[in-house]
């Protein structure tokens, strides 16, 4: 869980706090508000999609020896899935013109 919030709140400082504040200071207010009107659809995405593949398979299981095969190709198929939607999320990003 600490793991979680740790990158949750890294994530959302270099994603959005220090970006944000880079482009305010550098283009003014205007362009931060354009930056936010872009962006509505796919930011939300891309932090669903990072910290879902970053905390799920790292969560803590007790399980026995025989099952941990099985929980990798889950944890596999989640890293797969979150892959995929980012990149979704990058394309809406290239087409949306940001």
């Amino acid at each position: 869980m600490a793991f979680s919030l740790l990158t949750a709140g890294l994530l959302g400082f270099f994603n959005l706090g220090a970006t944000l504040t880079l482009v305010a200071s550098l283009k003014g207010l205007s362009a931060v508000t354009g930056l936010l009107a872009t962006s509505w659809l796919h930011a939300p995405l891309e932090f669903f999609f990072v910290l879902t593949g970053i905390a799920e398979p790292f969560r803590l299981r007790r399980t026995e020896q025989d099952k941990i095969v099985q929980l990798l190709r889950v944890d596999v198929t989640i890293l797969m899935i979150c892959l995929i939607g980012l990149f979704a999320s990058a394309a809406i990003e290239v087409l949306a013109g940001v």
